[in-house]
């Protein structure tokens, strides 16, 4: 499947789960699906990594909101520096992730 049918596919799984209030759900899902890959993890493990997973999740949410939510309806350009040093932050786990799933299946 080309990357635009994927981007697409998962854009329309997006939408769904974050439509049912589960986008974090499906997220944390899609991690255990990767991460269990090579063999099934022991339930503690998952019961661990699934907290860990939904409090950050948490932290990340509850931290954006207080950025965002003040009287002004209006972004000052310090909170758009906030939330764009949290999306560089992330996006540079998103690549530690992916270097790091590509080198655990032969691939990098």
């Amino acid at each position: 499947m080309d990357d635009e049918r994927v981007h697409k596919v998962v854009e329309m799984i997006t939408d769904k789960y974050a439509s049912e209030g589960k986008l974090v759900e499906m997220g944390w899902v899609s991690l255990l699906m990767i991460l269990e890959n090579s063999g099934p993890l022991p339930e503690h493990q998952r019961e661990d990594m699934r907290m860990a997973f939904m409090a950050g999740a948490q932290h990340i949410f509850a931290s954006i909101m207080s950025i965002i939510s003040k009287e002004s309806d209006e972004a000052t350009p310090e909170d758009e520096m906030k939330l764009t040093l949290i999306h560089n932050e992330l996006t540079v786990f998103g690549r530690e992730m992916k270097l790091r799933s590509n080198k655990e299946a032969g691939r990098g």
